[in-house]
């Protein structure tokens, strides 16, 4: 079945552009021209060579991402790009930047430390995995990127302090978040999010893969499952994320399906439907009633429930895991449909939401100027046909 793809042109002109949108507005005066060269068609090189000078490197970052993530926002405006097209876009660019981070930090590191050699006397370096909305390949316009650090061996350097590889890969990995994550007059690259990792902010920053499959075999619990559905390689060592994740699907996916998660279901959506309800309808497109999270937690919810038998259930984005619901008739065709214009909806909505603000919310203006600019944002004549195509969505 070929799917909706319900595109939303904005009521914008190239003049409002950087003046209505915050986001825009911002990285203009923080790079003079980005704007023009966005329009243009941007040919920013990310690539980070030891000849730059460290703040040389977070500047060239930090206007790749601006640049780029301008064009694409323009594009959508337009409606010269999809939400799919948006979100595989602003993926592809964030793995990009992760990609540079890590080559810049590692050799920054060498030259300090000596190499990392792993057990088999190879180089050894990070793998990174990409979860939630980076995982799934639909990032957001404004969002934090998740991400789990891990290794394949035990290793030593060769510097004068052959430091093992936990202690080198750690210090690795926090240069890498210091390049995307730190704050300068540049504004920053992306927020970095590790907190996805065994123990969280408690646990150890970088885990060798026995590790990690040891923490998941013997303590993983429910909502790891729903997190590790969406994990796919963002940058590093594939080999290593493509191991991990071989690893880790018998746990994600049960071969039979296992009627004793109904009831961590039901807590999970428990919390989910409290949080509607302390958030209301039209305040968070998110977390409200009838939100984004509703929407996502009925779809990872049945590839739990089917994924160990019929493996096209095995997705981690949102729109081919939808589309292998209505596949294989877990789903009709008329809430496939429903579910996906609303999804898209409310996902273009989010983007331009946070594009507006720029910053990353996901709660509606109640100010009648935000409120009218994001309606004309969304193709709307006014905010009444707004608020009554949001209700209609969530409903």
């Amino acid at each position: 079945m070929k799917r909706m793809s319900a595109i939303y042109k904005a009521d914008l002109c190239l003049d409002d552009f950087p003046t209505l949108i915050r986001y825009v507005g911002a990285s203009e005066r923080q790079f003079e021209g980005l704007v023009d060269e966005a329009i243009a068609g941007p040919s920013a090189d990310p690539s980070i060579g030891p000849e730059l000078s460290p703040e040389q490197t977070l500047k060239r970052l930090r206007y790749y991402r601006a640049v780029h993530s301008t064009a694409l926002l323009w594009q959508d405006l337009n409606g010269e790009i999809d939400l799919e097209t948006m979100g595989h876009q602003l993926s592809s660019l964030a793995r990009r930047c992760l990609s540079e981070a890590l080559i810049d930090s590692q050799r920054a590191l060498e030259a300090l430390q000596g190499t990392l050699l792993g057990v088999d006397g190879k180089p050894l370096g990070l793998s990174i995995l990409g979860m939630g909305k980076l995982g799934g390949d639909e990032l957001n316009f404004n969002s934090d990127i998740d991400i789990v650090f891990t290794y394949r061996s035990a290793g030593t350097a060769q510097g004068r302090r052959q430091l093992d590889a936990g202690q080198y890969l750690t210090q690795v990995a926090r240069g890498l978040i210091q390049r995307l994550d730190q704050v300068t007059v540049h504004g920053r690259v992306w927020a970095v999010d590790t907190r996805l990792r065994p123990f969280g902010q408690a646990g150890a920053l970088v885990w060798s893969v026995s590790a990690l499959e040891t923490y998941i075999v013997s303590e993983g619990r429910t909502w790891e499952r729903y997190a590790w559905l969406k994990a796919s390689h963002a940058a590093g060592e594939q080999p290593t994320s493509q191991a991990v994740l071989a690893t880790l699907r018998p746990f994600i996916y049960r071969r039979y399906r296992d009627y004793g998660i109904f009831d961590s279901l039901r807590s999970l959506h428990a919390k989910i439907d409290g949080q509607a309800k302390r958030f209301g309808a039209h305040q968070d497109i998110k977390r409200g009633s009838g939100g984004i999270r509703a929407l996502e937690f009925l779809v990872q919810s049945l590839q739990l429930l089917e994924g160990g038998r019929i493996s096209a259930m095995q997705q981690p984005g949102f729109y081919p895991a939808l589309h292998a619901l209505l596949e294989h008739q877990l789903i009709d065709s008329a809430t496939h449909q429903a579910m996906d214009q609303s999804y898209r909806f409310l996902r273009t909505l989010e983007n331009r939401l946070q594009a507006m603000m720029g910053q990353q919310t996901h709660i509606l203006p109640t100010e009648p100027g935000q409120r009218a600019l994001l309606a004309r944002l969304m193709g709307c004549p006014d905010t009444t046909t707004f608020d009554e195509i949001l209700t209609h969505h969530q409903q």
